[in-house]
């Protein structure tokens, strides 16, 4: 079944006792999973959780069998990566057919998972629930629900930019979330975003606003490598930064204004939208291919040429870069 399917057996009651999650969509697979263990688990279930290398048959088996002095549930929840042989699932699964006071969840993440769920196929007494990883909107409606539940109050810009600096990832997206809750109620769209900007990316764009504006910025450079990346990283990041101050520029000229959604899918908040917007300005266009061809072949060298001093050639061309800013 699928995920809308699973809402509706929690709506009407109509979970079986065993159930196996699997598919591309982790937030959903722990979501869901914590939705069933509220309805048929219990206030005080009897725990048996058997996470990847942990996992035994017979621990597992003998967990599910054991009877309930108290009325509580004996659950018993399996993650895994590695394989597991279907007649082993079985067997679990028959275990819960005889206890009704047994509860068995498997998050199945190994490659087979969809053959795998059809020893959770038993109308009634099993099933299975494929999760996939979400569109943009489906996203969205997610990470504004998590949202609204921690009392976070922030634009719509804000979340969009988070999901996409996670490549959808709701999991991560959620993390980040936290982090805003951190900063109570009163937050602002700009505190949140210096809290879940990385500091990384942030030293990097201060780095290449100090090229363009004619600053200082060889303590910005010592800072990023003693923060542990290396040179090839940093070239690749600043490239980045590059060329994407190159579209803000080419679609400022073209359509009389820039808007980061035309050329990156989806819109950057406000203020970083303005910022990078009115840096790229400063360039003048000749030099955005000059300056990217330089990073470019800067990076190929890095790469390539094990002999090199490679934070003195990363330093000489990064003052070139800026010397040519200045024509």
């Amino acid at each position: 079944m699928y995920k809308r399917e699973l809402e509706t057996l929690l709506q009407n009651g109509g979970l079986p006792r065993s159930i196996m999650l699997f598919g591309d969509c982790d937030y959903d697979i722990e979501y869901y999973t914590k939705k069933i263990l509220e309805q048929k688990a219990g206030h005080n279930p009897s725990m048996l959780k058997l996470y990847f290398g942990e996992f035994n048959l017979q621990s597992g088996k003998t967990h599910l069998a054991e009877s309930s002095l108290f009325g509580d549930t004996n659950v018993l929840i399996v993650k895994t990566d590695k394989k597991i042989d279907t007649k082993s699932l079985k067997e679990l699964n028959e275990v819960v057919s005889r206890n009704q006071s047994s509860l068995f969840i498997l998050h199945y993440h190994a490659e087979d998972g969809k053959a795998k769920s059809k020893a959770f196929n038993t109308k009634g007494q099993s099933a299975n629930v494929r999760f996939f990883k979400p569109n943009f909107g489906e996203a969205m409606t997610t990470l504004k629900r998590v949202a609204g539940e921690k009392g976070i109050s922030v634009s719509n810009d804000v979340l969009s930019h988070i999901l996409n600096m996670h490549s959808l990832n709701i999991s991560l997206a959620v993390t980040d979330l936290e982090k805003i809750e951190i900063l109570g109620s009163e937050a602002t769209n700009n505190d949140a975003l210096a809290m879940i900007t990385g500091q990384q990316e942030a030293d990097l764009f201060g780095l290449c606003e100090a090229l363009i504006t004619n600053q200082p910025f060889a303590t910005s450079l010592a800072r990023i490598l003693q923060e542990g990346e290396s040179e090839v990283q940093i070239v690749s990041g600043i490239n980045n930064i590059f060329l994407q101050l190159f579209m803000f520029n080419s679609c400022a000229k073209i359509n009389g204004h820039a808007d980061s959604k035309d050329f990156l899918g989806y819109k950057l908040p406000g203020p970083i939208e303005q910022r990078r917007a009115g840096l790229s300005l400063k360039i003048k266009e000749h030099h955005y291919q000059n300056i990217l061809l330089e990073l470019n072949n800067l990076e190929l060298i890095l790469k390539t040429d094990s002999k090199i001093e490679k934070k003195a050639l990363l330093l000489s061309t990064l003052i070139t870069i800026q010397n040519r800013l200045l024509s």
